[in-house]
């Protein structure tokens, strides 16, 4: 039982080696990825001028749920990507990504990566909190 054991915990230290042997190139596709995202030309529906995506701004924005019966509401919440609004970097004019024409593309791109990164693909990413 005990040789099973040290063979098991071997095993499972080369494996942590060959993974740790492969984080320097993961983190340099990464990068790559990352570059080839911001490059994607997205057009703005007003002035009709295409941008890379690390050009434009982005605003998630935040909708606030009242309070309701004891316990309950009382907190704001992020809305959707197709809900949030992106700044173009020629005009300055803020585009409804849920009426964009590329609204499939944006969407899609922005799902590459995680939100906690997404200012690693814009300009910048803004917070906006509206109460309706």
């Amino acid at each position: 039982m005990r040789i099973k054991k040290e063979k098991i915990v071997r095993a499972i230290a080369k494996i942590d080696q060959a993974i740790t042997g492969h984080e320097g190139e993961i983190r340099r596709l990464q990068k790559q990825k990352h570059a080839a995202l911001r490059r994607t030309l997205i057009t703005c529906e007003y002035c009709k001028k295409a941008s890379p995506l690390s050009s434009w701004g982005f605003i998630q924005d935040h909708f606030y749920v009242a309070p309701y019966s004891c316990t309950e509401g009382d907190y704001w919440g992020e809305t959707d990507v197709e809900c949030c609004h992106l700044i173009c970097p020629k005009c300055s004019q803020e585009n409804y990504i849920y009426n964009h024409p590329q609204r499939k593309k944006i969407v899609r791109l922005t799902k590459q990566i995680p939100s906690f990164e997404w200012d690693q693909l814009f300009r910048e990413v803004r917070e906006r909190h509206e109460r309706h």
